[in-house]
């Protein structure tokens, strides 16, 4: 939707030293927890908010060592825009969210994504990779890099939502082992054995997450929180402040074992779920780390 939308960034001094990124006109305002960024604030990630501050330092130099800046993001009719996205849904009202964690778009095609992460895996496996990490994004892939540092480069492939068809042409290859790295949001979708995670397939399932909340232990009243909960990084506030742990390793359990059973049991799985910092919180599937 928000493909060719403009964009508009204005800058203006301010007397006291320091930097201010704000919201204006058709961007969004954060109404509910569960997102990176806190309630009350616009919704400006904190990725585009750092890249936003060292432009401006950049251009700005010595002068704000005695002035402030503010720097103002708004989108002529953002709010317009984001009635067709799911920021309503999410609680963020009055525009876009301005999203991002590398700064560049990537266009593709799902047929040319698709036959790459093929022919990745073909080169991994005919080079002695017979271990291959799926992850679903930049930050997946790095974190399970650290996680298997013997691991040669081209054993890791980005399969972003597309893991039904990696799982088939794993199987198809003849690999002995995938490890798939991802974090909440798509492991809850993977535990469900929806292995096709891109959004236009559905959203998160709260009621299922409130139902594997009880499962490990949530009273009825965290698991109806849980069931009205944001998004799935919320889930885990919710239950991280009840005292409640183990929902990531029992997503994690469910989601091996249904990828695991999509692919027949040629080969064995295991899945690492990262927070969106690097901490692994919890794991599932096959536990050794060969």
């Amino acid at each position: 939707m928000t493909h060719g939308a403009e964009i508009q960034a204005t800058a203006e001094w301010l007397s006291a030293p320091k930097l201010v990124i704000t919201g204006g006109a058709g961007v969004g305002t954060v109404t509910k927890p569960g997102l990176p960024v806190p309630v009350g604030e616009p919704a400006i990630n904190p990725v585009p908010r750092r890249m936003i501050e060292a432009a401006a330092r950049a251009e700005a130099g010595h002068r704000l060592e005695s002035q402030g800046l503010k720097i103002t993001i708004s989108v002529p009719n953002g709010e317009r825009i984001a009635a067709e996205t799911y920021n309503p849904r999410l609680g963020i009202l009055g525009g876009i969210s301005i999203l991002g964690t590398t700064g560049i778009v990537k266009p593709y095609s799902v047929s040319a994504y698709r036959a790459s992460i093929y022919v990745e895996m073909k080169v991994a496996v005919a080079n002695g990779a017979s271990h291959v990490v799926f992850t679903t994004g930049n930050r997946s892939e790095s974190y399970a890099r650290a996680h298997y540092p013997h691991l040669p480069e081209m054993a890791f492939l980005q399969v972003g939502d597309h893991l039904d068809y990696a799982l088939k042409q794993a199987r198809r290859l003849k690999v002995s082992r995938v490890t798939i790295s991802t974090m909440v949001g798509k492991l809850s979708k993977m535990a469900q054995g929806r292995l096709q995670t891109h959004v236009s397939g559905g959203s998160i399932d709260h009621n299922f997450l409130a139902a594997v909340a009880a499962d490990i232990g949530a009273p009825a009243e965290i698991a109806a929180q849980v069931r009205g909960a944001n998004t799935a990084r919320h889930t885990q506030v919710i239950l991280r402040k009840a005292g409640i742990s183990g929902l990531e390793a029992e997503l994690a359990r469910r989601a091996a074992e249904k990828a695991r059973h999509f692919a027949g049991g040629a080969f064995a799985v295991n899945v690492l779920c990262f927070d969106i910092h690097g901490e692994l919180l919890g794991t599932g599937g096959t536990t050794d780390d060969n």
